[in-house]
Parts: structure tokens; C-alpha cells; sequence
């Protein structure tokens, strides 16, 4: 496993429980873990491939320290890296109230009646994704729907051990609540990149019609994404409100499809220099 910045003992000025909230966002190759003053707001760098956009301050007076930032081969073991990254980075298990967000392409929005159920739940989930145990599902609410989702099996009793009381949520599912009170009549599509990957949102009359994150390593690839989210909701693009952020190949996607759409507006969920799971975590 590679390791990157990763910080172990005591960090100083942040040893306030009660003054810091722990951040972990966890993907299928790699870790990273923050300190966010409570009340500091939208704090956190991007974590779409690994590679963070943006230096987290370190200062003592600081509102965000970075605490461990860990890589690995996508062929590794994932749960036992996690195991890993965390256990090698005491500050990580100190008794902090916590977030967990799981970036991960594995989920599936389903009614919520089913997510009640965990057959239906196991049923659904494993017909698209194979065969998933019952104690690797984690769900979350998203407007009328549940979102099922996984990253690796093991990893939710894991998360559950070591950060017992933490909130855990699925990147694009706190992404899509960002995006939802912005919703107006007509289709609305919301678009953001990060790290060469791109979350789509489609709501018609403000309900969620589908939710997908796909890689896009260049605007062409986030365009036919875009597209085919509007075609299979038989939505025409001519009919659809964009709303588009993240990084650079927004602006290029924005300018392209401007001729092509209803209007068009730009996003800015956080600043540059915050990691997007520390900014997701300000929307509940």
C-alpha cells in the first residue's frame, strides 16, 4: 500500500473532542481523514481518484487539519488497506463524532418500501451488482426513494466497530440533497466532476428521476453522460436547465451545451482548497 501525508499521535490544538468533528472519506483506492471545527461550515480536497485538488490548512488556529491521506493499488485489498490506513493513524480512533462518506459507483436507488424489507433490499441490490451479503448493504433516504449502496465487502461492520455513532452516507446521495432545493418546474439536470468522475442528477417538477456517477476523464465523455441521462428519461436537452460544477472540464461542458439547453447555471459547492467530503458533509 502507498501512503501518502499521513499524520500519527496527537495533533496539536485539536485535541477538543467536543470542538472538532472527524471527516473519513473512504473510496475503492484510497483514504482520507480531516478534523473540521465544528460550526467551521463547508470545510474539505477532492478524493475522485485519490489524487486531492486542494492543500487542507494545517495551521493550529486553523478550522480544517488534515489527519491521514493513504493510497493503494486498485487491485489490493481494499478492506484490509482501510483496516490499515486507520489503525496506523491514531488520531483517526480518537473519540471524535464522526462522518463517513463512501465514494463509490455501487449504488442503486430503489422505493423506499423495498430498503424496509432486507430480502427486497439483497434481491434488488444483487441483480445488478451480484451477489451482496445483507450486512454490506448500507441505505440512504433520497427524497421518495432509498439508496442502496456498498464499496467492499466487510467494510460496514468494519465502519461500524470503529466509528460507532458516525453518520455514513453515499457521496452522491449528499451531493443530490445539495442540489435538490434548487430544483424548478420542468427537468433539471445537475452535472459535477471530481476527480475524472462526473455525478449526474436529473429531476423533473423537483422529484429525483435518476442519479448516476460515471467516469469522464474529458468533457466529450461528460457530455454523452449528460445526453444519455436525458434521453432515457425522455427528456429533450432543448427542455433541460443545467446546472454544472467542479472542475475545469465544467466550463468547457457549460460552454458546449449552452446553444443546446433550456439555461444554464454554474455551482460552486465548495471552495477549491476544501476536500469535497468535508463540503458534502455540511448537507444533511
Amino acid at each position: 500500500m502507498k501512503e501518502t501525508d499521513a499524520e500519527t499521535g496527537a495533533l496539536p490544538g485539536v485535541t477538543d473532542t467536543g470542538l472538532w468533528r472527524l471527516v473519513v472519506e473512504i473510496g475503492s483506492s484510497w483514504l482520507g481523514a480531516w478534523l473540521n471545527r465544528v460550526g467551521a461550515g463547508d470545510n474539505a480536497p477532492d478524493g475522485g481518484d485519490g489524487v486531492e485538488t486542494g492543500v487542507a490548512p494545517d495551521g493550529a488556529g486553523a478550522s480544517l487539519r488534515r489527519v491521514a491521506h493513504a493510497q493503494w493499488d486498485s487491485g489490493a485489498d481494499c478492506l484490509h488497506c482501510v483496516e490499515n490506513a486507520v489503525y496506523d493513524n491514531p488520531a483517526i480512533l480518537d473519540d471524535y463524532e464522526a462522518d463517513i462518506v463512501l465514494t463509490t459507483t455501487r449504488y442503486l436507488a430503489v422505493p423506499r418500501a423495498w430498503a424496509d424489507s432486507d430480502e427486497l433490499s439483497v434481491a434488488s441490490y444483487s441483480a445488478v451488482y451480484g451477489a451482496t451479503a445483507e450486512e454490506d448493504l448500507f441505505a440512504d433516504d433520497l427524497g421518495e426513494y432509498a439508496v442502496l449502496y456498498t464499496l467492499h465487502p466487510g467494510l460496514k461492520p468494519f465502519v461500524q466497530r470503529t466509528f460507532a455513532g458516525a453518520r455514513v452516507c453515499c457521496h452522491a446521495v449528499r451531493w443530490a440533497r445539495h442540489c435538490l432545493p434548487k430544483c424548478e418546474a420542468g427537468c433539471d439536470v445537475f452535472a459535477n466532476f471530481a476527480g475524472r468522475m462526473l455525478d449526474v442528477l436529473l429531476c423533473i417538477d423537483g422529484r429525483v428521476v435518476s442519479l448516476s456517477t460515471r467516469p469522464a476523464a474529458n468533457a466529450d465523455e461528460a457530455l454523452y453522460h449528460i445526453a444519455n441521462a436525458c434521453r432515457a428519461a425522455g427528456v429533450e436537452t432543448c427542455d433541460a436547465a443545467l446546472h454544472i460544477g467542479g472542475d475545469d472540464n465544467a466550463c468547457e461542458v457549460a460552454d458546449r451545451l449552452t446553444p443546446y439547453i433550456r439555461s444554464l447555471s454554474r455551482m460552486k459547492y465548495r471552495d477549491a482548497a476544501v476536500p469535497a467530503a468535508v463540503a458534502l458533509c455540511a448537507y444533511r
